[in-house]
């Protein structure tokens, strides 16, 4: 398995059901919502509406009740597809515009600064732009925070945050070392394995009125 970073933004946008969150998201975005199981459909979705997909379930209802979250893709089946693993609190997100540069252990040295300074400088100036390109992205869903750390170590934290579990709630842990401003000041002979430990990266804004045209220019 590999040892990747996973991206979880916080969410004040879920509204009474998830019917009634996503007539809101359609509403907001002026695009359509259309629910598929992907695992069995191959049409391929160019169009720019945001697919639900359903797996074995009966209804996007059903799935959420069960699994607490559901699937929503974008640009499915194109160079610029994402998806959002959306949960009642907070929403997982990957995809192609989405990766990061490297994987967990390149990124656990960035956070602390453990890089030749023209590669630190590098990768933060992609960082930077990558982190308001995040930020962009979850303005439609009122998101305000967002937190990033390696997954695959931690899959029970994951877990949590897809079936609904707050961000904040998860910071909590004592588990975590958290990082904010970068680089994080560590002593190096105090850790070993340093792409082990629980390093989480954690950003917060103040959202300004959300502007679709905005929206619409950077992710259509």
């Amino acid at each position: 398995m590999g040892i990747d970073v996973n991206i979880f933004l916080e969410h004040k946008f879920f509204e009474k059901n998830i019917t009634y969150t996503l007539d809101k998201l359609k509403e907001i975005s002026s695009l359509d919502i259309i629910v598929s199981n992907l695992d069995n459909d191959y049409e391929p979705y160019y169009g720019s509406g945001w697919i639900i997909s359903i797996d074995e379930y009966n209804s996007v209802e059903e799935m959420f009740e069960k699994e607490k979250y559901i699937n929503i893709v974008r640009k499915w089946n194109t160079e610029k597809e994402n998806k959002i693993w959306f949960s009642k609190h907070n929403f997982y997100l990957i995809g192609n515009e989405f990766m990061f540069r490297g994987r967990w252990h390149y990124f656990s040295k960035f956070l602390i600064g453990n890089m030749e300074k023209d590669d630190f400088d590098d990768y933060k100036h992609w960082f930077n732009n990558f982190s308001d390109r995040i930020i962009e992205y979850g303005k439609i869903f009122n998101s305000n925070s967002y937190i990033m750390f390696c997954g695959d170590l931690n899959q029970d934290i994951s877990e949590e945050l897809w079936t609904g579990e707050k961000i904040e709630n998860v910071l909590k842990k004592d588990m975590w070392t958290i990082v904010k401003d970068i680089p994080y000041e560590i002593i190096m002979e105090k850790i070993t394995n340093y792409d082990i430990p629980r390093f989480l990266c954690h950003k917060k804004w103040e959202n300004n009125k959300f502007d679709l045209k905005k929206w619409r220019d950077l992710f259509e």
